[in-house]
């Protein structure tokens, strides 16, 4: 076989590999469900209600803040909604916060989870619905 025929195998063989390596990856992520993809917005989106609401609870009152309680806080109006789900804020108690998402596709589907004097989770997140996992 001369050079010529040599690089004409490889550079066929190449395309095929390549073509093969394409379709695993396409494979691999059309393994993400839009249940997978709208969990994972949802929480993005309740880690940055969880910014504001503890940016909130920091605030005096003179500011428009809770003067070191969650009390009076609502998700802003333009924070109720997006593409990808609905919000709400529930004060349980002076020191703590129940953020909820549920996705706009499936508004059964939800995502809560209970905000802590310190800004952080307590305790685990919930997931109902279709994100039951």
């Amino acid at each position: 076989m001369t050079a010529t025929k040599w690089g004409r195998n490889l550079g066929a063989f190449g395309s095929v590999a390549n073509t093969i390596l394409l379709l695993l990856f396409l494979l691999q992520a059309s393994s993400f469900s839009g249940a997978d993809l709208a969990k994972n917005a949802l929480l993005r989106d309740l880690n940055g209600l969880m910014s504001h609401a503890y940016q909130y609870r920091n605030r005096p009152s003179a500011r428009g803040g809770g003067h070191g309680t969650y009390i009076g806080y609502h998700v802003p109006n333009l924070l109720k909604e997006n593409v990808d789900g609905f919000y709400s804020a529930s004060v349980i108690h002076a020191d703590t916060l129940l953020l909820t998402a549920a996705w706009r596709r499936d508004p059964v589907s939800t995502v809560s989870v209970r905000l802590g004097p310190n800004g952080r989770p307590v305790g685990s997140w919930t997931f109902g619905g279709g994100f039951k996992e």
